[in-house]
């Protein structure tokens, strides 16, 4: 319950703060220096942070920015997505897996293609 209302007002100081555009524009920089020091170090990015810079990727620095910049901007509850449009953000959000010939997506069940061969006795 603590946490809860910790986590609520929390939320609520940072809706606030990003009302502000220098406040917006500063974060994201940011993100991007922060972004860009794990890939320089090689280290994993976080989910979201992949996510973002899997985004952003292919833009020059200055649109980086601007974009990242809007994606902090405070939203009304109407335009927020139902449901069913974040489910179809996080499908197409997923690439092919590494699995080989199979190209199977993660987070799909395996599918056996061909009958295994037998093991020669020894």
């Amino acid at each position: 319950m603590i946490r809860e209302r910790l986590r609520s007002g929390r939320d609520r100081l940072w809706r606030r703060l990003f009302r502000v555009a220098a406040i917006r524009r500063w974060y994201g920089r940011r993100i991007l220096k922060l972004i860009d020091k794990s890939k320089a170090k090689r280290r994993g990015l976080s989910g979201d942070l992949a996510r973002i810079d899997a985004m952003t990727r292919a833009m020059p620095p200055a649109e980086r920015a601007r974009t990242i910049e809007r994606m902090f901007e405070p939203r009304a509850p109407e335009q927020e997505l139902g449901r069913e449009m974040r489910r179809a953000m996080d499908r197409q959000d997923r690439g092919a897996g590494r699995g080989g010939a199979s190209r199977r997506r993660p987070g799909t069940p395996a599918q056996r293609l061909a009958p295994q061969r037998a093991k020669r006795p020894r």
